[in-house]
């Protein structure tokens, strides 16, 4: 399990060493814009998925099955604008060279 606190840091970088599901905390308790990007990688093996909270809505409704290959990496953001209630999620883009 990989908690993002927002109260802490709004961007982080990681890499995929197994599955990860997806958490948000320290969310403000008053409606503000947030937004907070996620840059994470493969490792050398490849594989492995994230899990979002349902809180994430994606663009049609679908969210993103980005490529699983070995040291791949992706560029994720989401954004709120009630407090981290309900989150925009967007894959910018993937396997960057």
């Amino acid at each position: 399990n990989i908690d993002l606190d927002i109260s802490e840091f709004q961007n982080y970088i990681g890499v995929m060493t197994g599955h990860i599901t997806l958490s948000f905390s320290g969310l403000p308790i008053i409606d503000t814009f947030l937004s907070i990007s996620l840059y994470c990688k493969q490792d050398s093996l490849g594989g492995k998925v994230i899990t979002f909270p349902a809180s994430v809505k994606w663009d049609s409704g679908i969210a993103p099955n980005p490529i699983l290959e070995p040291n791949i990496d992706y560029l994720y953001n989401f954004i709120s604008f009630n407090r981290g209630i309900s989150w925009l999620g967007f894959l910018v883009g993937y396997d960057f060279s």
